[in-house]
Formats: structure tokens, sequence, C-alpha cells
């Protein structure tokens, strides 16, 4: 789970359904679904490797 202190990029082009990858942090490398996106810094994705909502 990213800090508090950092920073997260989310790009406004994305719509819920679409795949995604993780490109910073613990997670780096995962793919999954944009599940569900409110604002800039929150949203769900659903990832495929572990079967798990993050």
């Amino acid at each position: 789970m990213p800090k508090l202190e950092q920073k997260v990029s989310v790009e406004n082009k994305f719509h819920e359904g679409e795949n995604v990858r993780i490109v910073y942090e613990r997670l780096i490398g995962y793919e999954g679904v944009l599940i569900k996106q409110k604002g800039r810094t929150l949203f769900g994705i659903e990832l495929k490797e572990i079967n798990q909502t993050v």
C-alpha cells in the first residue's frame, strides 16, 4: 500500500472496464481491470493474478 506522502498518478483517459497495469511500488507489473474510479485518487482495480480487488 502506498504511504500517505507518496504521489499517486491517475490518468484521466482510463474508463471503467479497461485493462490497466500497475507501474509503481509493491504491486508493480500486476495487471487488472479498472472497476471503479472516483476522482483522481480513489479507484478500484480487480487484479487478475490474485483474484482480488484493491
